[in-house]
């Protein structure tokens, strides 16, 4: 597996109340406790960047310049931070082993996210869904596919049944949240 970075987002949850329902209504995901994702417009990160400081600390890679790669520095950055509002996460992108089955001191496995590849949005969550590839139900309470399979065939599915969407070109990201 891929080496390990961190992030730390907000999460959507009922807390959130008309904007919590207002996604529900948008996405039919009615069985939702809440959404976990690394999809910048639904959990935007919780740590404003300054990349002169930070540019020791973070993954310089793709899109993706709110993850670290020195778990204590973020941890150090978000400590102020009401922890009810933001999830902690570990994130592993295109992990060849089920992630699931790896344990994480101090961290849960939430599932996989399905992340264009400009990371603007995810496939399983903001997208308006794709009826034809998968349903609702195949997501977790979070909003994440439970296994790598499943998300190694859902990722294929979606570039399969929409050749011209853009946010069908996904990457397959493990997360993990802490405890």
């Amino acid at each position: 597996m891929h080496s390990l970075r961190y992030t730390a987002v907000e999460t959507l949850s009922p807390s959130d109340g008309e904007a919590w329902r207002s996604y529900l209504a948008f996405s039919c995901l009615t069985h939702l406790c809440e959404v976990i994702s690394l999809d910048p417009m639904l959990c935007p990160t919780v740590h404003p960047q300054d990349f002169e400081q930070e540019a020791d600390y973070v993954v310089w890679e793709d899109f993706t310049a709110d993850q670290y790669h020195d778990r204590a520095y973020l941890e150090a950055q978000v400590a102020h931070l009401d922890p009810a509002r933001y999830s902690f996460i570990a994130v592993a992108k295109e992990p060849t082993d089920p992630a699931e089955a790896r344990a994480l001191l101090g961290f849960t496995f939430a599932g996989y996210d399905l992340l264009d590849k400009d990371g603007s949005a995810s496939a399983l969550l903001n997208c308006g869904g794709f009826p034809e590839t998968f349903s609702p139900g195949d997501l977790n309470a979070v909003g994440l596919l439970s296994t790598h399979a499943q998300a190694v065939r859902i990722r294929q599915a979606l570039r399969d049944n929409n050749p011209d969407e853009h946010h069908a070109d996904c990457y397959i990201w493990a997360l993990w949240r802490r405890q």
